[in-house]
């Protein structure tokens, strides 16, 4: 399931003592929690960022376990962190979060309808106008294929098929069944 567009995502893997207060300490700050048992569980969490706590003595073999999967988030390893007060990555990843809702600010103010596609045309990201024109909540429409969203091009070919299948930028005008504005 992918991360709601106003909360990160963050997969936590470690028994360290500080990892729980170090996750409850960011809770209610924009972010979705998730604890993981293992590097695989990791990888498949569609997490937006992983935290790995882990003794000296470990980090090497988990840093090896995560080389060999196909995806995964971008990971934080903190290794040996205190045992006591606020750990010093916490400063980190507020600081990411902020970066990521002043991102989100600035999309969501376009006054025009945008989507940010993968390779593959899977929404990744929606302003608010798209969502308004078609009529549904953001958490709806990412991780959803752009046609079925905007519906056949009402004319002409396709311009983000055509881009998506041979990488060429392309501007132009074009119209949805699925979408009142061009």
């Amino acid at each position: 399931m992918p991360q709601g567009p106003d909360r990160l995502r963050v997969a936590i893997l470690g028994d360290a003592p500080d990892a729980a207060d170090w996750a409850a300490s960011l809770s209610g700050r924009g972010m979705e929690i998730l604890h993981v048992s293992d590097v695989a569980t990791l990888a498949a969490s569609h997490a937006g960022l992983a935290v790995i706590f882990a003794e000296c003595d470990q980090a090497a073999a988990l840093t090896a376990q995560l080389a060999g999967q196909p995806s995964r988030p971008p990971v934080l390893m903190v290794v040996d962190a205190p045992a006591q007060g606020t750990h010093p990555h916490t400063r980190l990843v507020k600081s990411l979060l902020a970066a990521k809702n002043e991102w989100e600010r600035t999309f969501d103010a376009i006054v025009d309808p945008v989507a940010l596609l993968d390779r593959s045309g899977v929404v990744r990201r929606a302003n608010l106008c798209l969502a308004k024109v078609l009529g549904r909540p953001i958490h709806e429409i990412v991780a959803s294929h752009y046609a079925e969203l905007l519906g056949a091009a009402a004319r002409d070919a396709d311009p983000i098929a055509l881009s998506l299948s041979d990488g060429e930028a392309r501007t132009q005008e074009a119209s949805f069944a699925r979408v009142a504005r061009w």
